[in-house]
């Protein structure tokens, strides 16, 4: 699953930093994020988040309001530009 898709599916992005996966989110606050390399801060906001459940409904909240402008024609087009951009 592809972190678009995650967003549609109201999902949020849970991982290591990055410019693309904190750009997705930036509207809403739909994800949280570690410094790369950060094996333990990793580990620790995987085990907690699930535990705090108004932080966790919120980010679902909010991960599902920074994946509703990606419809299958604006994901694809979005794909698109990355691969003529990168590749």
């Amino acid at each position: 699953m592809s972190m678009i898709e995650a967003l549609i599916s109201g999902t949020p992005i849970v991982g290591y930093d990055g410019t693309f996966a904190r750009d997705l989110v930036s509207h809403h606050d739909g994800g949280r994020f570690v410094p790369i390399g950060a094996t333990g801060a990793l580990a620790d906001l995987l085990e907690n988040m699930p535990r705090d459940k108004g932080l966790h409904a919120g980010m679902i909240r909010s991960a599902a309001a920074d994946g509703a402008p990606f419809d299958d024609e604006t994901v694809f087009r979005h794909r698109s530009e990355l691969i003529r951009k990168y590749l």
